[in-house]
């Protein structure tokens, strides 16, 4: 599953590209060594985005509410809802977890810049072709709603959305299409805060395997003193790393629900058009996949820890001492590093990832029946 490479120049590039995203979508924690112009703007960009979605979201949330008779109508307010409330929960989990996020963004920072050789995924090249996927699905997404269907209403707008002044001025219009069209394009953040997490959990997998190399090497007293402290920073990082990620899994399990329901609800609706559920699905398939990504890079954490318990359990250390230390790492090794939310989600892995595809199976079997009567 590793195998040791080069130090990749590739990764700092797709680091140092989340990190200019961050910048730009205003997800970007702030530290007091940064200048005062750059706080301000980071700060200003950060409210403009959560007013813009403000502006957007009370209205729609009102539209749904008007047209819950007309299903495709609520249907596609249902998906602008959940986009534009994800989009604000991520502005606002990050502002909250600067602190947390910076000190993650350093440590991934300082392994990238590492020159030494370093274990890597041998399936990398899988995660970044199934993030390059959801990618142009994503374009093919905000392509697909900017261009719905005519039979929806509001058709002069990017949004289902109805407001309760007039619109037909000018200046209006175009003030809420800008409206509109900045929350699409913002709710790319989602795909960006996906990689950072992937990103962070990835590093943990990354530091437990090379302190499980040098493990094998059978090393002294000297070098294990420091393996353990190593060791037991690793699990402080991974606790970290679970404070956000962890929130950051269940929220986009949460909207893959809704958009589940969503496409759902228009299977029953015998008027609807093919391209709206093609629409549909392809939204499904994007949050599916992001939690398919999430869920494997979570399931190389669970194998790294597997693998570094074998590795203490078959090594033969010869003094007492090493015996002791020994016998710690294989009790820090009992207690899984996984990434889970307490009454939420028990561990994020394969598994968990097969119950929300068979509850998401069972949930359109059930509608199709429903609709077949």
């Amino acid at each position: 599953m590793f195998k040791k490479i080069k130090p990749n120049f590739t990764v700092q590039k797709n680091f140092n590209i989340l990190c200019n995203c961050m910048k730009i979508l205003g997800t970007w924690p702030v530290h007091r060594r940064h200048n005062k112009i750059f706080t301000c703007l980071n700060h200003s960009l950060w409210w403009f985005y959560v007013v813009n979605h403000m502006m957007l979201l009370l209205p729609t949330m009102q539209t749904f509410y008007n047209t819950t008779k007309d299903i495709i109508s609520a249907s596609y307010s249902l998906i602008e809802i959940t986009g534009i409330v994800e989009s604000m929960v991520i502005l606002i989990t990050f502002k909250l977890q600067g602190s947390r996020i910076q000190l993650l963004l350093q440590i991934i920072k300082n392994q990238i810049v590492v020159k030494k050789p370093k274990p890597a995924l041998n399936n990398r090249n899988v995660h970044a072709s199934v993030f390059a996927i959801i990618a142009v699905l994503y374009v093919i997404v905000v392509y697909m709603y900017i261009h719905k269907p005519a039979t929806l209403i509001n058709k002069g707008f990017i949004m289902t959305t109805c407001y309760a002044f007039p619109t037909e001025d000018i200046r209006t219009k175009i003030a809420i299409y800008c409206n509109q069209l900045i929350a699409l394009m913002h709710t790319s953040v989602v795909l960006v805060t996906d990689g950072v997490a992937v990103l962070f959990i990835y590093t943990c997998a990354i530091k437990l395997k090379t302190l499980e190399i040098r493990l094998k090497k059978a090393p002294d007293w000297t070098k294990l003193k420091y393996d353990i402290a190593e060791h037991q920073t690793i699990l402080l990082v991974i606790e970290e790393t679970n404070s956000l990620a962890g929130v950051l899994v269940v929220k986009t399990v949460i909207c893959f629900m809704c958009y589940s329901i969503s496409a759902g609800v228009q299977i029953i609706n015998q008027h609807v058009v093919t391209a709206q559920m093609l629409h549909q699905f392809i939204i499904i398939a994007i949050v599916y996949l992001r939690i398919y990504i999430c869920a494997e890079t979570a399931e190389m954490l669970l194998t790294v820890n597997g693998d570094m318990l074998f590795t203490v359990y078959s090594i033969a250390f010869s003094t007492p001492n090493i015996v002791k230390v020994k016998s710690l790492i294989i009790m820090r090794c009992q207690k899984v590093p996984k990434i889970y939310v307490n009454g939420l989600m028990a561990a994020l892995n394969r598994a968990y990832l097969r119950s929300i595809s068979y509850a998401t199976f069972s949930y359109f079997m059930t509608i199709r029946a429903i609709v077949s009567k």
